[in-house]
C-alpha cells in the first residue's frame, strides 16, 4: 500500500516541490490537498479530493502523511494539529517562529511516537554539495573566511504574504533557513552570529536585505541575501590558507521546475562547476565537481533535532524508512533525490528590526530555523 499523502497549502512551495516530487514514486500518493483555491486547483489535480480546510484532511483515517505548505506564521499551528490527530508531518521551513514552539512541537511528536521532519531540500542543490566537496577535498586548505549567497534582482515590491510586515514574512525567513542550514553543516556551531535586516526597496513592508556574520575561533562565515542585487553574485565564496574557491550560478532544479520539467526527465547539461585559484603548488587550479554518489544507498533516520546524523535525502526513502523507523521511533529520511548534475528528479525567535544590528544567540537560530540542532545535542 503506497503512503497517502495530504497535503495542506497549495501555493509556490507546494506546486513546485511537493506535488511533483510525490507524483514522481509509486510508494506516494498525493491523496487529497487543502487549499483555498479549491475550484482553480481541481483542474490541475482531478485524482485528488480537494477541501477548503485543512481540518477535513486531518480527519480522514486513510492518510498517513500530511505536508504542511502554507504560510510561515501558520507552520506551528498545522504542525501541533496534525501530532494531535496522529498523523506523520513533513513542514516547509521555517519550522517555527520562536524557540518555544519548536522545542514544544518536538517534544509532542516525540510523546506520540510520530515521525517530524522539515523540509530542507537545499542540502542536496548542486551548488552546495559542489563547495561542500571543495572543501572536503581541502582545494584551497583552511577556510578562513566564508561567503554563501542567495541575491536577486526584485525591485517592485508585490502583494504577497512573503513581502509583507507580518510575523513569519521577509527575507530573513524566507531564504535564511536554507543558508544558516548550510553553513551549519559545513562548519558547526558558532560562538556568536550578529545580523542586520533591512527594507531597502521603496515601499517595503519587511526586510528585504539580510546580513549575518557566523563567528567562530578561526574563521568568519557570510551569509546574505537581498532583493537589490542585479547581475548576481557568487552563490558561494571560500577564501583558505591554499587559495580560493568561487561557484558562480544557482543550482536548476527550482528554475527547471517552474519550466515544466518533471522527475524523470533527460538530465540537463552539468551546472556543478566551481573555480579554485590556488596560492600554492600543493593546491594547483583545477575544477570542482559535484558528489557523484548521493543517495546511492538507503539513509539511515533523522529526528527533528538531530538531522546532522543524516542531511534528509530522498522521498523515496520514505516508504520503507517509515517502517523501519517507526520501531525506533524515529523520523524517515526526506526530501530530494540527486544526481551527479540533477535534474529535478535527483534532486531567531521573531525580530522586527529594520536596519539595526543585533546579537541572536546560535543555539536559537538552530532550532527555530531548522527545527534541530546541528550536532544532535537535545536543546
Amino acid at each position: 500500500m503506497p503512503v497517502r499523502v495530504g497535503l495542506i497549502g497549495y501555493g509556490f512551495a507546494a506546486r513546485t516541490f511537493h506535488a511533483p516530487l510525490i507524483d514522481a514514486l509509486a510508494e506516494v500518493t498525493l491523496a487529497a490537498i487543502a487549499t483555498s483555491r479549491a475550484d482553480a486547483v481541481a483542474a490541475e489535480r482531478p485524482g485528488a479530493r480537494l477541501s477548503a480546510d485543512g481540518r477535513d484532511l486531518l480527519d480522514d483515517a486513510s492518510l498517513d502523511l500530511i505536508v504542511i505548505a502554507t504560510p510561515n506564521d501558520s507552520h506551528a499551528h498545522w504542525v501541533r494539529a496534525a501530532l494531535e490527530a496522529g498523523k506523520h508531518v513533513v513542514v516547509e521551513k521555517p519550522f517555527a517562529l520562536d524557540l518555544a514552539e519548536a522545542r514544544a512541537l518536538t517534544q509532542l511528536a516525540e510523546e506520540r511516537g510520530l515521525l517530524l521532519a522539515v523540509f530542507h531540500n537545499r542540502r542536496w542543490d548542486s551548488d552546495y554539495l559542489t563547495v561542500k566537496r571543495a572543501i572536503e577535498a581541502n582545494r584551497v586548505g583552511r577556510i578562513v573566511h566564508f561567503e554563501s549567497h542567495m541575491d536577486r534582482f526584485r525591485p517592485v515590491v508585490r502583494r504577497r504574504w512573503r513581502e509583507g510586515g507580518g510575523p513569519g514574512a521577509g527575507i530573513w525567513y524566507d531564504l535564511a533557513p536554507h543558508l544558516v542550514d548550510q553553513a551549519l553543516l559545513l562548519f558547526g556551531l558558532p560562538s556568536r552570529v550578529t545580523a542586520m535586516l533591512a527594507g531597502l526597496r521603496d515601499g517595503a513592508l519587511g526586510d528585504d536585505w539580510a546580513h549575518a556574520i557566523l563567528t567562530y575561533p578561526d574563521k568568519r562565515v557570510i551569509i546574505h541575501a537581498s532583493m537589490l542585487a542585479a547581475g548576481g553574485s557568487p552563490r558561494f565564496l571560500a577564501h583558505g590558507t591554499a587559495g580560493s574557491f568561487v561557484k558562480q550560478g544557482p543550482d536548476p532544479q527550482e528554475r527547471q521546475l517552474l519550466s515544466g520539467i518533471r522527475p524523470g526527465a533527460a538530465t540537463p547539461t552539468p551546472w556543478c562547476t566551481g573555480r579554485v585559484t590556488a596560492r600554492s603548488n600543493a593546491n594547483p587550479p583545477a575544477r570542482a565537481t559535484s558528489v557523484n554518489s548521493i543517495a546511492r544507498s538507503r539513509p539511515p533516520c533523522v529526528t527533528a533535532h538531530r538531522t546532522r546524523r543524516n542531511p534528509m535525502k530522498s522521498w523515496a526513502s520514505w516508504p520503507s524508512s517509515t517502517r523501519r523507523c517507526a520501531r525506533r521511533r524515529r523520523a524517515p529520511a526526506f526530501p530530494w533525490r540527486c544526481r551527479p548534475h540533477p535534474s529535478p528528479d535527483d534532486a531567531l525567535r521573531w525580530h522586527r528590526l529594520r536596519g539595526r544590528c543585533f546579537l541572536i544567540p546560535a543555539v536559537e537560530i538552530v532550532i527555530v530555523l531548522m527545527g534541530h540542532h546541528p550536532h544532535g545535542s537535545n536543546l
